[in-house]
């Protein structure tokens, strides 16, 4: 089976281990550039080309009561192992930023009738969904300097990504994302095989410098259909060039 088979039946992975992820850096931004008189999420369908293999990704609850790691080489499965597991932890390992994501979800509501009237969009509050943004695992977090971490999940129409940064203001985080919040998005897409178009895709970005400091969280909303419809970007996150080619 290839990757793309893999999204087809399973979905995105929670979270994917290459064998260069701790031995280089991210490296390198990829041009997004086309003729401006497109949209943007006409530009945001523009891909990188896909990390270096071989790339092991990671289903928990697949099966039932178990989780499951696949084995990529040259896109094509090469192994897969399934084990048991429990979870025993019962709280969120993120409660801190529940607030601070229902209140940004209102926030958005208030203004942008368009994309918070889509059904997918309704599912950011649902408890499953909320459970898994503010349950990001390590591998949320960058994994190497300059590179963004991240986990995701499908939730029928609706594909979550999470993001979490040690870092506090937004000039912060804008210093770890090398070569800007765009190229990095676009990276992480295909990371975990999402494809735009086939479902809404929201990205969280959770960030706090320490355990007893505040907190801030960012969203990002690419909603599947472009007729009448805009991007939701994280605006304080973007750089001066990013904010000229993507916001109008």
């Amino acid at each position: 089976m290839t990757r793309d088979q893999v999204v087809d039946l399973l979905g995105p992975p929670i979270s994917t281990l290459s064998e260069d992820e701790f031995r280089a850096a991210y490296r390198g931004v990829t041009d997004f550039s086309v003729p401006q008189r497109r949209g943007v999420l006409d530009r945001l369908r523009r891909r990188p080309q896909p990390r270096s293999e071989p790339v092991s990704w990671f289903y928990l609850g697949f099966p039932e009561g178990k989780s499951t790691l696949i084995k990529f080489r040259h896109g094509i499965v090469e192994d897969v192992h399934s084990q048991p597991f429990e979870r025993v932890q019962t709280r969120p390992r993120h409660e801190w930023a529940r607030e601070l994501v229902v209140a940004h979800i209102g926030r958005v509501e208030a203004r942008d009738h368009r994309i918070t009237a889509r059904p997918a969009w309704q599912r950011l509050t649902s408890a499953e969904v909320l459970d898994f943004t503010l349950d990001a695992g390590d591998n949320a977090y960058p994994p190497v300097p300059g590179r963004i971490g991240g986990n995701t999940r499908r939730f029928g129409e609706l594909t979550v990504l999470v993001s979490m940064f040690n870092a506090s203001g937004p000039p912060q985080v804008r210093s770890l994302l090398t070569g800007g919040y765009m190229s990095h998005l676009f990276w992480l897409l295909d990371e975990f095989g999402v494809r735009l178009g086939e479902s809404d895709v929201a990205h969280w970005i959770l960030c706090r410098e320490n355990a007893n400091g505040d907190g801030a969280v960012h969203l990002s909303y690419l909603p599947a259909e472009t007729e009448g419809m805009s991007a939701l970007l994280p605006v304080d996150l973007l750089s001066g060039k990013e904010r000229r080619r993507y916001l109008r």
